[in-house]
Protein backbone atom coordinates (compact mmCIF):
# COMPACT_ATOMS: atom_id res chain seq x y z
CA UNK A 1 0.00 0.00 0.00
CA UNK A 2 1.45 3.56 -1.15
CA UNK A 3 0.81 6.62 1.26
CA UNK A 4 1.40 10.36 0.10
CA UNK A 5 1.93 13.24 2.54
CA UNK A 6 0.48 16.15 2.58
CA UNK A 7 3.53 18.31 0.04
CA UNK A 8 3.05 14.96 -2.25
CA UNK A 9 -0.32 15.84 -2.89
CA UNK A 10 -0.61 19.08 -2.89
CA UNK A 11 1.97 19.13 -5.80
CA UNK A 12 0.21 16.08 -7.55
CA UNK A 13 -3.69 18.50 -7.20
CA UNK A 14 -2.22 21.86 -8.12
CA UNK A 15 -2.88 23.06 -4.96
CA UNK A 16 -0.74 24.25 -1.34
CA UNK A 17 -0.10 22.42 1.67
CA UNK A 18 -2.41 24.83 3.47
CA UNK A 19 -5.23 24.71 1.08
CA UNK A 20 -4.83 20.54 1.44
CA UNK A 21 -4.53 20.82 4.96
CA UNK A 22 -8.03 23.15 5.19
CA UNK A 23 -10.15 20.78 3.10
CA UNK A 24 -9.11 17.95 5.07
CA UNK A 25 -10.23 19.97 8.43
CA UNK A 26 -13.67 21.07 6.72
CA UNK A 27 -14.04 17.43 5.73
CA UNK A 28 -13.80 18.47 1.82
CA UNK A 29 -10.85 16.04 1.38
CA UNK A 30 -10.51 12.06 3.34
CA UNK A 31 -8.36 12.03 6.57
CA UNK A 32 -4.91 11.21 6.90
CA UNK A 33 -5.36 6.84 7.02
CA UNK A 34 -2.22 7.11 9.10
CA UNK A 35 0.30 9.16 10.84
CA UNK A 36 4.21 8.44 10.83
CA UNK A 37 6.01 10.49 13.82
CA UNK A 38 4.40 13.73 13.20
CA UNK A 39 3.47 13.25 9.87
CA UNK A 40 0.31 12.27 8.36
CA UNK A 41 -0.03 10.34 5.66
CA UNK A 42 -2.78 9.38 3.29
CA UNK A 43 -3.43 6.01 0.96
CA UNK A 44 -2.82 6.86 -2.74
CA UNK A 45 -6.35 4.91 -3.50
CA UNK A 46 -7.96 7.67 -1.77
CA UNK A 47 -6.46 10.65 -2.78
CA UNK A 48 -7.30 9.09 -6.64
CA UNK A 49 -10.60 8.84 -5.54
CA UNK A 50 -10.49 12.32 -4.10
CA UNK A 51 -8.90 13.68 -7.35
CA UNK A 52 -11.60 11.96 -9.53
CA UNK A 53 -14.78 13.49 -7.59
CA UNK A 54 -13.00 16.73 -7.28
CA UNK A 55 -11.91 17.37 -11.13
CA UNK A 56 -15.81 15.99 -11.79
CA UNK A 57 -17.00 18.90 -9.55
CA UNK A 58 -14.44 21.31 -10.87
CA UNK A 59 -14.09 20.42 -14.97
CA UNK A 60 -16.86 22.42 -17.52
CA UNK A 61 -16.83 21.47 -20.85
CA UNK A 62 -17.98 24.12 -23.02
CA UNK A 63 -20.40 22.18 -25.21
CA UNK A 64 -18.86 21.38 -28.44
CA UNK A 65 -16.21 24.46 -27.98
CA UNK A 66 -12.70 22.33 -28.44
CA UNK A 67 -10.84 25.52 -29.30
CA UNK A 68 -10.62 26.54 -25.81
CA UNK A 69 -8.59 25.58 -22.73
CA UNK A 70 -9.41 26.35 -19.42
CA UNK A 71 -7.30 27.19 -16.56
CA UNK A 72 -6.41 23.54 -15.94
CA UNK A 73 -5.39 22.55 -19.02
CA UNK A 74 -3.06 25.30 -19.85
CA UNK A 75 -1.48 24.15 -16.29
CA UNK A 76 -1.14 20.82 -17.31
CA UNK A 77 0.29 21.33 -20.86
CA UNK A 78 2.78 23.78 -19.13
CA UNK A 79 3.82 21.78 -16.36
CA UNK A 80 2.45 24.40 -13.67
CA UNK A 81 0.60 24.25 -10.97
CA UNK A 82 -3.11 26.10 -11.68
CA UNK A 83 -1.75 28.49 -8.57
CA UNK A 84 1.26 29.47 -10.53
CA UNK A 85 -1.01 29.84 -13.74
CA UNK A 86 -3.05 32.14 -12.27
CA UNK A 87 -0.21 33.82 -10.86
CA UNK A 88 1.14 34.28 -13.82
CA UNK A 89 -1.83 35.77 -15.37
CA UNK A 90 -2.53 38.30 -12.64
CA UNK A 91 1.26 39.56 -12.94
CA UNK A 92 1.13 39.87 -17.00
CA UNK A 93 3.58 37.12 -17.70
CA UNK A 94 0.78 34.86 -19.66
CA UNK A 95 -2.16 36.60 -21.57
CA UNK A 96 -5.66 37.29 -20.17
CA UNK A 97 -8.54 34.75 -20.05
CA UNK A 98 -10.66 35.87 -23.73
CA UNK A 99 -13.99 35.12 -21.72
CA UNK A 100 -15.83 33.01 -19.33
CA UNK A 101 -18.01 29.82 -20.11
CA UNK A 102 -20.39 28.87 -16.80
CA UNK A 103 -18.16 30.82 -14.76
CA UNK A 104 -14.96 29.22 -15.72
CA UNK A 105 -12.07 31.66 -17.82
CA UNK A 106 -11.31 30.07 -20.95
CA UNK A 107 -8.21 30.85 -23.59
CA UNK A 108 -8.67 30.05 -27.06
CA UNK A 109 -6.73 27.25 -27.91
CA UNK A 110 -4.48 28.79 -30.22
CA UNK A 111 -3.51 31.48 -28.21
CA UNK A 112 -2.63 29.17 -25.24
CA UNK A 113 -0.83 26.57 -27.24
CA UNK A 114 1.16 29.57 -28.60
CA UNK A 115 2.10 30.88 -25.30
CA UNK A 116 2.79 27.09 -24.04
CA UNK A 117 5.50 26.41 -26.38
CA UNK A 118 6.92 29.95 -26.63
CA UNK A 119 7.98 28.66 -22.93
CA UNK A 120 9.83 25.57 -24.39
CA UNK A 121 12.39 27.84 -26.17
Amino acid sequence: MEYLTAAQIAKRLGITQSTWRTDVLRGYAPKPARKLSRVNLWRLEDVIAHEEKRSHAVTIEPPGDSGVMTSAEIAAAAGLSVNTWRSYVRKGYAPRPSRKVGGVSVWPREEAEKWIDSRKR
